[in-house]
């Protein structure tokens, strides 16, 4: 997961901390996969960083480490504010493109896009991990936060996401897409759109494991479990040109749209 700015740094659970802040010496946390506990220098439980490493730790100081401690955290944060700052954009009306098709607006307000690319925030990421990184875009000024459901075939996050990697058969006994409901409720709480692609188009169209033979199973899927959720914008693509498959990509965003007609569907390309 990338993304850094102003000191604050994005981790992944066994990767030492990096970043501008990090970098500098300000704070230091890492994230052991195997113990599930943060290893906290002095000056990050003293809160005398100031990165998002520092507010790791001190959130694991006061509540512990798991959901339980979220739970409390994520509740208080909630009823102690988050709701209380004017409506949510989409409340405002549906997220559109502009008759000139050159701006966004919700309802009839301007909507600045201002997004956060987390590719790999479902796979890679604890919900006390996620909520850390939601909480702290936020405060940012982020408005869209940007993720891949599927990156490849063999993706687990403490559980696989596909049996035996088939995008027709989601795996939905292990626990992945249950730590995707949470993270993608998680962001409507705080009030951020979110741009999901369904699976990351590069490394799961373009090599053909999803395919014109199993992506109708694996839209209906996506699209019947997240169809309630107001603040998603779906995404195809994902690093990738579009005629690498044409027609499953054309695919997917008619199925998006047929789903939610006012629902905004976008294009992720090559980009590089």
């Amino acid at each position: 997961l990338s993304g850094e700015m102003d000191g604050y740094a994005v981790y992944t659970p066994g990767q030492q901390c990096a970043g501008s802040g990090i970098s500098r010496g300000r704070d230091q946390c890492q994230l052991p996969a195997v113990s599930g506990k943060a290893v906290c220098s002095s000056s990050a439980v003293r809160g005398e960083g100031n990165g998002t490493a520092a507010k790791a730790c001190a959130f694991r100081q006061n509540f512990g480490f798991g959901l339980s401690g979220l739970g409390r955290e994520y509740k208080k944060e909630r009823n102690a504010g988050m709701k209380g700052k004017g409506k949510v954009p989409w409340e405002k009306g549906s997220l559109k493109v502009t008759e000139d098709g050159r701006y966004f607006r919700c309802g009839e307000e301007p909507f600045f896009f201002l997004g956060d690319t987390a590719w790999l925030l479902f796979h890679q990421l604890t919900l006390e991990e996620s909520y850390l990184y939601l909480r702290n875009r936020k405060e940012l000024g982020y408005n869209v936060i940007l993720a891949d459901f599927v990156h490849t075939p063999e993706q687990k996050n403490r559980a696989a996401a596909l049996t035996d990697g088939d995008p027709a058969r989601p795996d939905t006994r292990g626990g992945f897409w249950e730590h995707v409901d949470a993270v993608v409720k998680m962001a409507e709480e705080l009030g951020l759109f979110m741009g999901l692609l369904p699976v990351w188009g590069s490394s799961m169209v373009k090599n053909g494991c999803l395919n014109s033979g199993n992506a109708d199973a694996y839209m209906k899927f996506v699209l019947e479990r997240y169809h309630e959720y107001p603040h998603i914008i779906w995404i195809v693509g994902g690093d990738v040109r579009g005629d690498a498959a044409a027609d499953v990509f054309r695919y997917m965003g008619k199925r998006m749209k047929a789903d939610r007609p006012d629902r905004l569907v976008a294009y992720h390309p090559f980009g590089r």
